[in-house]
């Protein structure tokens, strides 16, 4: 017999009715489904001002510095250094 997690789960598949334009995944919500094609469109405007590998999320560009930066953690204040890495758009 199915748990009510399957169920659930059920319920929750067939509320996917917006597919991404570009890669055919699913979502809930029109703004959710987006938010995600910008990833398949939109530059890298967050640019890691150690290497200048470029993100198209604020979260990512912090993760990279955290995990592959470990030296400039410490040096001033973290939030600042996300916060003005961001290209100028044109």
């Amino acid at each position: 017999a199915p748990s009510y997690g399957d169920d659930l789960l059920g319920m929750a598949k067939d509320k996917l009715t917006y597919p991404c334009r570009y890669c055919g995944k699913r979502f809930t919500q029109t703004g959710t489904c987006r938010r995600h094609e910008r990833l398949h469109t939109a530059p890298n405007s967050f640019k890691c001002p150690f290497c200048q590998k470029g993100f198209n999320r604020k979260y990512r560009l912090k993760e990279h510095i955290l995990a592959s930066h470990p030296q400039h953690n410490d040096e001033g204040d973290l939030s600042l250094i996300i916060n003005s890495s961001a290209t100028t758009m044109a």
